[in-house]
């Protein structure tokens, strides 16, 4: 089985396929060598903010952005929240969600086009920007939609930037009921659809 690659890893590859060097990306950003290298070996995570110059510096679509923060997110938190809470972070992806392909079967009229078809199929998968058109297109709810296609809407990304909301975060690592944990979840996914309806 092939090991999940780490935030430093996916980091590194993205500038080396670029043919973009780190001293390069050290005079860009202004930040030391050392520092990026140390990043990319696993030995340091980049702040948000350099995360985004990064995002910006490579032009990354949405997916990558997603699953960079996400794993920003998750390497952070991971000794401060129960396993319970961090399973339920899923950065991969082989093909959508059964959630959200019995959602789209019954959403979508019966002319599909080929990518929505694909997708039901298990051959594609949506990017977040179509999931959002599609979500548009057919007058549903954006951010319920991203949620069970399983991309994270970006008023959660943008709260992810918050210290408050990782001192949320780590707050839940103190529950063990597992059905306490669920509760906290539902509880900041109807808060994030609220925002978002």
């Amino acid at each position: 089985m092939e090991q999940e690659k780490t935030l430093g890893r996916i980091l590194q590859e993205i500038r080396q396929s670029k043919h973009i060097t780190i001293a390069q990306m050290s005079d860009k950003f202004k930040v030391a060598a050392v520092h990026l290298n140390l990043i990319e070996v696993d030995k340091r995570l980049p702040s948000g903010e350099l995360l985004e110059q990064i995002i910006k510096l490579f032009d990354l679509d949405g997916n990558t952005r997603d699953k960079l923060y996400l794993l920003l997110a998750k390497t952070k938190l991971q000794d401060k929240i129960p396993d319970a809470v961090l399973k339920k972070i899923d950065l991969k992806k082989d093909r959508m969600p059964d959630k959200f392909i019995n959602r789209i079967k019954k959403d979508v009229p019966k002319k599909k086009t080929d990518r929505i078809k694909d997708a039901i199929e298990g051959i594609d998968i949506l990017t977040k920007e179509e999931v959002m058109k599609l979500a548009g297109d057919l007058k549903q709810p954006v951010a319920e939609y991203l949620m069970l296609a399983g991309y994270i809407p970006d008023e959660l990304l943008q709260l992810l930037g918050y210290k408050d909301f990782e001192k949320f975060l780590k707050s839940i690592a103190g529950f063990k009921d597992p059905v306490r944990i669920d509760k906290v979840i539902s509880g900041l996914v109807s808060a994030i659809k609220g925002f978002t309806d």
